[in-house]
């Protein structure tokens, strides 16, 4: 019978290599089999792990290397460009910031909250200008304004 090698390192090599590198499993593991021969199989073990890692090693030290390198690039596009379209940017941070802030606030489960609880008039209000008759009345008016409005109201309604 063939010792083979270990489940997990093994593993760890066949998902971890770029694509092109499979022949790297096959000699990895001729050498598992030789290492099991001359020195047994606890030492083999030991032998194809630190294997293992030095040939990964690379590939993960080249691909942060990359990685680091596309970041950098990116940042430095980005920020010659918020510099360059400044009103630009500011309206989209603007709008990043809003919507992000809106998001986490309903992933928070916070209940919306009405605009007079913030000091501003419903958006429904301002055109009351134009069709009075259907404006709802303001709370902050007393019973003359009330009479005031309804009295407008009857003479812009439609016939």
């Amino acid at each position: 019978m063939i010792p083979q090698p270990p489940r997990l390192a093994e593993w760890l090599l066949v998902h971890t290599l770029p694509p092109g590198h499979d022949a790297l499993v096959g000699d990895l593991a001729e050498e598992y089999v030789d290492h099991v021969a001359a020195y047994g199989a606890r030492r083999a073990v030991w032998l194809y792990w630190s294997e293992l890692i030095r040939t990964i090693l690379p590939f993960f030290v080249n691909g942060l290397r990359w990685q680091s390198t596309m970041l950098k690039n990116y940042l430095v596009v980005a920020f010659r460009n918020l510099r360059k379209y400044k009103g630009f940017s500011a309206i989209n941070v603007l709008g990043l910031a809003v919507s992000m802030s809106v998001c986490a606030g309903n992933a928070a489960g916070l209940p919306p909250q009405p605009l007079a609880l913030a000091g501003l008039r419903a958006p429904y209000i301002a055109g009351c200008r134009s069709l009075p008759h259907r404006c709802p009345p303001d709370p902050g008016a007393g019973a003359a304004d009330h009479r005031l409005a309804n009295a407008k109201s009857r003479l812009h309604q439609p016939r």
